[in-house]
């Protein structure tokens, strides 16, 4: 008897609880439209990391994996980015549009 009443009111407070909500079908995702191709190389790379030339790269950011910025360079075409001074290991590249939102990044070894 005792089961029977515990289940009952379970079974009303979540009918009445949950049985209010409701729930929107429409999902809003904002995605990238176009796939922006910058390549960086060579990877490895020892000395001096060369970057394909696009229209909307305003800046290009060195990040060593645990997130510290460790290099930061205007974008130039053309212009080579010297990383010789840093330690082996693997980086991450990042490049920046002018309102200072990340494109793309890429992954770098350096030898």
């Amino acid at each position: 008897m005792k089961q029977t009443v515990l289940l009952v009111l379970f079974t009303l407070f979540t009918l009445t609880a949950f049985g209010q909500t409701s729930f929107n079908d429409r999902l809003n995702v904002d995605f990238q439209s176009e796939k922006i191709d910058i390549k960086v190389y060579p990877n490895p790379v020892v000395d001096n990391l060369k970057v394909s030339h696009h229209d909307d790269i305003e800046k290009v950011q060195i990040f060593n994996l645990v997130g510290k910025t460790v290099k930061t360079y205007d974008y130039l075409k053309g212009r080579n980015y010297y990383v010789g001074d840093l330690p082996k290991g693997i980086y991450l590249v990042q490049f920046s549009d002018r309102k200072s939102k990340a494109i793309v990044t890429k992954r770098i070894s350096k030898r």
